[in-house]
């Protein structure tokens, strides 16, 4: 496990499962900032995981989910997990120091970097992509952020840059939203009614899954009544952005009683996994000897 901190944020690594984020505590208040669940979770499953697979062994916090972010399944001849190896693999550490670390995941015809480093009262990440083979390699990737109930609790405030946003299935999508869709703070539910959706009452039992697709800034601030965060990123390479609410609703493996809110900037806008987006034109493609980047950034809000 690597610590790094500054004077005002501390986080907690895990390099064995997918260099995930498990705490963000802002060290002047004394608040744990990211989501955790109430129950104690299974260990990680190794070899190709389904979503059931890997929420059980989903601890909360932040992840990078790549190179397939969403459903399971084949591209080409190779099996992709849910939400990607990446994401609960071992990662190597290359440097680590108080402040600071690089990691390493390989696999799928690719190699990512990650590097994390603590900064005054934020957390700034660098990610690489990188083929490692002699053809193009396609990857989809996803930041994967759960808030906790100090940000949550009583009512969380979501600001994002109006954009077209609409509910998804998981197994049906839209791969989309359609020109007429409504633009946040609204979207179009999957049975065609229209919500607001940027006030969330912890009070009450909701589950729900949008994306705000093709924004216009990389910019989202999550409030509360005692703290929040505001995250920023690439919206080039990562243009939409997925909000999964569940409070108290989903049933195996959470046993309603998770209370989770997922802010998930993403490269594609659907949860259809790798495979669709390929045929749809959505996936990245990175060429040997190149690399695709992005910068992310999470910024303590105090009230």
């Amino acid at each position: 496990m690597l610590i790094l901190q500054s004077d005002e944020v501390l986080i907690r690594v895990d390099p064995r499962s997918g260099a995930e984020i498990l705490d963000l505590v802002d060290l002047v208040t004394g608040r744990q900032l990211l989501g955790r669940l109430p129950f104690g979770t299974d260990e990680r499953a190794e070899g190709v995981l389904d979503e059931g697979g890997w929420l059980a062994g989903w601890r909360g916090g932040w992840q990078v989910c790549a190179p397939n972010p969403g459903n399971a399944g084949p591209v080409g001849d190779e099996q992709h997990s849910f939400h990607g190896r990446a994401s609960y693999e071992p990662w190597d550490v290359l440097e680590a120091g108080a402040s600071y670390a690089r990691l390493r995941w390989r696999g799928h015809g690719l190699e990512i970097e990650r590097e994390l480093r603590t900064e005054g009262d934020a957390v700034a990440v660098a990610m690489t992509h990188r083929a490692t083979g002699t053809e193009p390699a396609p990857f989809a990737v996803l930041e994967h952020v759960s808030l906790g109930l100090e940000i949550l609790d009583p009512v969380l405030e979501l600001e994002l840059p109006a954009a077209p946003t609409i509910d998804l299935d998981g197994e049906q999508g839209p791969v989309r939203a359609p020109a007429d869709a409504p633009r946040w703070p609204q979207t179009r539910r999957l049975d065609g009614s229209i919500a607001t959706i940027d006030r969330l009452e912890l009070a009450t039992p909701t589950s729900q899954f949008a994306c705000a697709q093709n924004l216009p800034e990389g910019r989202a601030v999550a409030r509360g009544r005692r703290a929040g965060l505001e995250l920023r990123w690439d919206a080039a390479v990562l243009p939409h952005m997925w909000i999964w609410y569940e409070l108290r609703s989903m049933g195996d493996p959470f046993r309603q009683m998770a209370e989770i809110v997922a802010l998930e900037p993403c490269s594609v806008p659907h949860s259809l996994g790798l495979a669709c987006a390929i045929a749809e034109d959505q996936a990245t493609w990175v060429e040997p000897g190149d690399d695709v980047s992005y910068e992310f950034r999470a910024r303590v809000l105090r009230p």
